[in-house]
């Protein structure tokens, strides 16, 4: 027994230090092997067998660089993207995004499909599996990590549930993981799509401020990028950012309360207003968690995103007293991206606890 506890040690012990240099490659794409040891804290000498253990897996190739001068040139060493994929898929209340990407999290294919309404949760892992089925049609079985869902919320990360979605009827506590992973026969991880979209965001560098991706599309929700990592909360309930209420006497929301930020923004007039009221929201939002930055994302946003961004902007500086100095900016990234966030699922949970033979 203490014989296999030691090799189970030391086979941990290869995986972090694995780990390590995957993170710095992935983080800063190509890099001179020599270089690997001061950057992670390794010794040269476990920085070369971990390198061969990498090459031997297939996850990263080496690079001699041209000789410029007397000596041995240096070898540069990266990431194969081709060596592994993940699928990552956005569900939302009237479709849904699949993406296949490689091992840096690069779009290889995609596809996107809607759905009726009303859709039920048999339909829609159907759909998703036949989405599964064509993006994986001629990629080989070993070269796939698995399957990352992003959904309209709440959901339950740790278990892969989905407890009580807004404005899904028949979506409420929902095993999406477990089922999606018996009709693919993939690893599958389920997340918010508000927390796939800020891993979007964050991912390959979280080295970021502060961040809130706020989500306006079907739905409102927030993405909590806090130290570098996606904010999930204890039950995985962070984020429910569109059912802050706003008028305790207004209109009545999905969710079974009144004056929700969601509904409001739903029966605002203009977009103009429908921005204010988001200024509004986020104000204290900025102020309960500290924000520095605040990322605009979604479908409404990308139909006028300067109203948006304008509008939140003003909230922010004409609030009594003002917050702290905050950046609002219009997201960069495309549609997909909560998709792509859904694959790092996957591909995170591999880098993390790359298998070495």
């Amino acid at each position: 027994d203490a014989v296999d506890a030691q090799g189970a040690d030391v086979r941990q012990l290869r995986r972090h230090n694995a780990a390590l240099l995957l993170d710095h490659m992935l983080r800063f794409g190509d890099v001179r092997q020599g270089m690997l040891a001061a950057a992670t804290g390794l010794t040269q000498q476990a920085v070369s067998k971990i390198l061969a253990d990498l090459s031997a897996a297939g996850l990263i190739e080496r690079v001699r660089q041209p000789a410029v001068d007397v000596g041995k040139p240096p070898s540069i060493v990266r990431l194969r993207p081709q060596s592994r994929c993940a699928l990552g898929a956005q569900l939302d209340r009237d479709g849904y995004t699949m993406v296949r990407t490689g091992l840096t999290g690069q779009v290889e294919d995609l596809t996107v499909g809607s759905l009726r309404a009303g859709f039920t949760p048999a339909q829609a892992i159907s759909a998703l599996h036949r989405a599964a089925r064509t993006l994986l049609r001629d990629v080989p079985d070993e070269r796939v990590l698995g399957l990352g869902v992003g959904t309209v919320g709440p959901v339950d990360h740790r278990t892969g549930r989905v407890r009580r979605a807004t404005n899904m009827a028949g979506w409420t506590d929902v095993p999406l993981r477990d089922l999606l992973a018996r009709r693919t026969g993939l690893p599958v991880m389920v997340d918010k799509d508000t927390n796939t979209a800020a891993l979007a965001h964050c991912r390959p560098h979280p080295d970021i401020a502060a961040t809130a991706v706020v989500l306006v599309g079907t739905g409102i929700g927030a993405g909590l990028i806090i130290d570098g990592k996606v904010f999930r909360g204890s039950r995985s309930g962070a984020g429910e950012f569109g059912h802050v209420t706003l008028d305790r006497n207004g209109p009545r929301c999905a969710c079974g309360r009144r004056g929700c930020l969601e509904v409001l923004h739903q029966q605002a007039a203009t977009t103009a207003m429908r921005a204010r009221l988001l200024g509004v929201a986020l104000t204290d939002l900025v102020r309960i968690l500290d924000i520095e930055r605040v990322v605009l994302f979604g479908r409404a946003i990308r139909a006028d995103p300067q109203a948006y961004e304008s509008g939140v902007i003003g909230v922010l500086r004409e609030t009594q007293p003002p917050p702290h100095a905050v950046e609002v900016e219009i997201s960069s990234e495309d549609e997909t991206a909560a998709a792509v966030g859904a694959a790092w699922l996957p591909l995170s949970a591999f880098l993390a606890q790359p298998l070495l033979s």
